[in-house]
């Protein structure tokens, strides 16, 4: 049976909530200021579950279900209490690991506040060729994650670097 990428999408971000969510009140949260290039992006999709926020932002002519790129941003309220970002990334790689066998993992920095790793998959007929950047933040009130994501079993060289510089220069704002 062939796993959509929004089934796939949906399977990581449903493992993160079941690991960090917990009752929290309802505030303004500190935000991820984000950065994209210089193509015209729009949210796709904003949604809440449970005490995760989410949102996505894609490509102007797509749709949520039919990206092509994807930039989504989670918010877990009250995390930054029970875990860091480096054990989140471990946990990612271990549901990860178990989503795949042609999963190719990259940590590229895990600190207990900072976080960035990416991973891809490519030539599994059961999960859909996807490559992804994932910056973790741990902030005040909560955990934040932002992911680039490209159905591609790999970035290009040059996109990656971007991507990379971009989510390098997520920082948390209160707003």
């Amino acid at each position: 049976m062939e796993r959509s990428p929004r089934c796939l999408r949906l399977h990581i971000l449903a493992a993160l909530a079941t690991l960090f969510l917990a009752p929290a009140s309802l505030r303004a949260l500190e935000q991820p200021e984000l950065h994209f290039d210089e193509r015209a992006w729009k949210e796709g999709y904003r949604g809440q579950q449970g005490d995760q926020y989410l949102v996505e932002f894609i490509l102007e002519g797509q749709t949520a279900q039919t990206w092509t790129e994807l930039v989504t941003v989670q918010v877990f309220p009250g995390a930054q209490a029970r875990t860091s970002a480096k054990r989140m990334i471990e946990m990612m790689h271990q549901v990860m690991a178990r989503t795949t066998s042609r999963l190719s993992w990259r940590e590229l920095a895990a600190g207990e506040r900072d976080g960035l790793y990416e991973w891809w998959v490519a030539g599994d007929p059961r999960v859909p060729d996807q490559h992804e950047l994932v910056r973790i933040l741990v902030g005040r009130e909560g955990i934040h994650v932002v992911h680039y994501a490209i159905k591609s079993g790999q970035l290009a060289p040059a996109k990656r670097q971007q991507w990379l510089r971009l989510l390098k220069s997520v920082r948390l704002v209160n707003r």
